[in-house]
């Protein structure tokens, strides 16, 4: 008879008589079930392990869905009609569905198992009291034998609130399910929506990343078309000049038979208008205006690798040469505030977004010159081994207190004043190096200054292609 114990054990189902249907292979097979969500629960009541959990469970699946095929089997030999076959079968693929999706939400095993345990304990009492012994009787299996389900009161009340028990934790079941997928539904709509304002704060730190370098990158183009602008006004002039003394000579051409007096004339010209000077200025001018212009090719060209306008490719890219860009960019900034230590090594490339790469050694190399104070230095250095290259950002700054230093890569975390910086920098940067497959760390002492170490695998798995 059933016994339902409420303590510490879950041994809620003690087999008997009551549940055979008078086929010897399925009594047997119920049994076995009915020992394996006993040991449930127990292992439940003592304290169980997710592994354990997940393996009686399996097991519990295992043996029940190898039974199923077998009574599904047993049956069809017998004189049952199609349409109650049917039925039968379609009640065991049901406890298989709920037992699968409930297999696939399993997390926590000390509140999944007394729940696991009472829907099997109530399914096996409804289908074998219920369904099991009815297609006994179908198939003439039990024969005359009275019917315990009418002939005892008391059981019939307890395959009653069996039955009633079994519903409800189905139609629980059924509800779960439809609000697990409710909830997938949900958290697919709003990681696409997180994923879309991540962009936008990318690139929004990336512009903020821009409009500090602005002043420093306009005074580094300013300076070379200044002087490209003041040289084409002096060679403008110079060349004034040379056409007026070429008008000069062409006049006097037709007198040069005459003498001495139209050549010096010429001589006077070329005295007046110190023409061994202009020779000598315009090369000088021609040149510093090729360099000028050479320097704001290089500035483009740096921002151009900075930016990355294809910057959603993952290619093969040299870190050095994204490193020295950024650095000609930030470069001029830095050097007004510290002494820039560089120790770059050659480095293997590596699969990456270096539009990404570029924003964080900016980000790492902005922070390390709002850091330090007069007097102060920043160090830059590359390495590699076998399998990681990495960069160093170091500087002898303010530093980062104990207490800070664990929250320094929450995203809008910021000790700068209010105006200073967004709070996304570090932020952004760990999350680019995470999608690297690399890691980011920090070594800081307050008053000491900080040292940030950038990190990636050579070969990266998984990573989209370039």
């Amino acid at each position: 008879m059933l016994s339902w114990r409420v303590g510490a054990l879950m041994d809620v189902f003690q087999w008997s008589d009551i549940y055979l249907v008078g086929i010897p292979e399925i009594d047997e097979q119920h049994q076995q079930l009915v020992e394996l969500v006993n040991r449930l629960g127990e292992w439940a009541s003592f304290g169980i392990i997710k592994s354990e959990f997940d393996a009686i469970v399996a097991q519990i699946f295992d043996y029940a869905a190898t039974h199923f095929a077998n009574e599904d089997h047993i049956w069809a030999g017998m004189h049952i009609d199609v349409q109650h076959r049917q039925g039968h079968a379609e009640m065991h693929g049901n406890f298989v569905r709920q037992m699968r999706h409930m297999q696939q939400q399993f997390d926590n095993p000390q509140r999944d198992a007394p729940i696991v345990h009472s829907f099997l304990t109530a399914w096996l009492i409804y289908h074998i009291l219920g369904e099991d012994k009815r297609m006994a009787r179908l198939a003439g299996v039990l024969g005359d034998k009275p019917d315990e389900l009418a002939e005892t009161g008391s059981t019939r009340i307890l395959h009653s609130a069996v039955q009633t028990l079994y519903r409800e934790l189905s139609q629980k079941n059924e509800e779960l399910v439809a609000l697990n997928n409710g909830l997938e539904q949900k958290v697919a709509q709003r990681t696409a929506e997180l994923d879309v304002a991540r962009v936008r704060l990318m690139e929004n730190e990336r512009m903020a990343s821009v409009g500090q370098l602005a002043a420093g990158v306009a005074h580094e183009i300013n300076n070379p078309l200044g002087f490209v602008s003041s040289n084409l006004y002096s060679l403008g002039e110079y060349v004034h000049d040379l056409l007026y003394l070429l008008d000069a000579c062409i006049a006097v051409e037709p007198t040069l038979g005459r003498g001495a007096q139209a050549i010096q004339h010429i001589h006077s010209l070329c005295e007046e208008l110190d023409l061994p000077f202009i020779r000598e200025d315009i090369t000088k001018l021609l040149n510093e205006s090729r360099e000028g212009l050479d320097r704001v090719k290089d500035i483009v060209q740096d921002l151009r690798i900075f930016s990355r306008v294809d910057g959603d490719n993952w290619q093969m890219a040299d870190l050095s040469e994204g490193l020295m860009s950024t650095l000609n960019l930030a470069g001029k900034q830095l050097r007004q505030r510290a002494e820039l230590r560089l120790d770059i090594q050659p480095l293997p490339p590596v699969r990456c977004n270096a539009a990404q790469l570029n924003q964080v050694l900016m980000n790492l190399l902005v922070n390390a010159g709002q850091a330090v104070q007069a007097q102060g230095w920043i160090a830059v250095r590359t390495g590699s081994d076998e399998q990681t290259v990495w960069v160093e950002v170091e500087d002898n700054g303010c530093g980062i207190s104990p207490a800070n230093q664990h929250r320094i890569f929450e995203p809008f975390f910021t000790t700068k004043p209010v105006g200073v910086g967004t709070g996304l920098g570090l932020a952004l940067s760990w999350g680019i190096i995470e999608q690297h497959q690399g890691h980011i760390t920090v070594r800081s002492a307050e008053g000491q200054g900080s040292c940030f170490r950038i990190t990636l695998p050579r070969t990266q798995e998984g990573l989209r292609n370039g």
